[in-house]
């Protein structure tokens, strides 16, 4: 049995339409499809290569092995005889706080009638800076 294993540095996450690996090492950033990222979080962390062709089937196999030549040849992870649990990456799912608000304004803009709601967001979120852009003669 063959496992893959991705390095922590590699980070992935789940997008829209297509998602994105980050490596953190390297600098570089990879955007891929989702059922990639499905394998990178959900399959490959638990199951053996050989486990995965089975579940996944022959007319899938050209896929598999194209995604897992693409890891390899990218460096986001190795094959081994078991998987390294010491490598399986952190989930980071902090929230940041917000530091910063820019509020544009223009003729369009309803900034008087919701000026209080933002002031009290800006207050409770202790908002470090704030830019007021103005694009007409209000």
């Amino acid at each position: 049995m063959t496992y893959f294993n991705r390095f922590a540095c590699c980070l992935v996450n789940y997008g829209h339409t297509r998602s994105i690996i980050c490596d953190t090492q390297r600098n570089n950033y990879y955007l891929i499809p989702n059922s990639l990222y499905i394998l990178l979080i959900e399959e490959f962390p638990n199951f053996s290569i050989e486990e995965i062709y089975d579940n996944y089937g022959e007319e899938n196999e050209k896929h598999l092995k194209d995604y897992l030549n693409f890891l390899l040849v990218n460096e986001i992870g190795f094959i081994d005889t078991q998987i390294i649990k010491e490598l399986i990456p952190l989930n980071y799912k902090v929230a940041e706080p917000i530091s910063s608000i820019i509020i544009d304004l223009s003729k369009e803009s309803f900034f008087l009638e919701d000026s209080v709601q933002i002031a009290k967001f800006i207050d409770t979120n202790r908002i470090k800076q704030l830019q007021i852009r103005c694009y007409d003669l209000v």
